[in-house]
């Protein structure tokens, strides 16, 4: 008879412990995980924007266009032939000058999707005059985020969730 009860109090403690594993599951939701992966990668993600900016190209894989146009003003090539690095960039559209705009990037994150966008003052006119494409990240850059870094975050959070950490 001593053994039933001993085995009873096993039992019941695991299930205790199981009970107590899924609650913390139900608390965590699976947008919960990727809202907290997203802010951790703001960075990353910003990062990522800007390589793409650097190479001339948006969010769809196209060409970045100005006006409607895929060079630069010829007064601007001539600006930009004085600068060096990105700033000096002329045969593809980086969107940068003198790099306030890529230097206040910020990301919104929400409902598990994440944002950027810039606090310079004339954020909305380079919009207008390239398109809200220019803010978005390729499929590429997309997935490589994802299963890089967003991913295995998520991944880690979960695994941690069910050994009770």
């Amino acid at each position: 008879m001593g053994f039933y009860p001993l085995h009873n109090l096993i039992v019941m403690s695991d299930l205790t412990n199981l009970q107590k594993r899924i609650q913390k599951l139900e608390k965590m939701t699976a947008d919960i995980a990727y809202q907290n992966a997203l802010i951790d990668h703001e960075e990353t993600i910003i990062r990522f924007l800007q390589g793409q900016l650097e190479e001339g190209i948006t969010g769809t894989g196209e060409p970045t266009m100005l006006y409607d146009s895929l060079v630069y003003h010829p007064k601007t090539i001539e600006n930009k032939k004085r600068r060096s690095g990105i700033a000096g960039i002329t045969d593809v559209i980086t969107l940068y000058g003198r790099g306030h705009f890529y230097d206040n990037m910020y990301t919104i994150v929400k409902k598990g999707e994440a944002a950027v966008r810039s606090k310079v003052s004339y954020y909305t006119k380079i919009v207008e005059r390239s398109g809200m494409e220019v803010m978005d990240l390729t499929d590429e850059n997309t997935t490589i985020l994802m299963e890089e870094y967003i991913n295995p975050q998520v991944r880690q959070e979960v695994e941690e969730a069910l050994r009770g950490v």
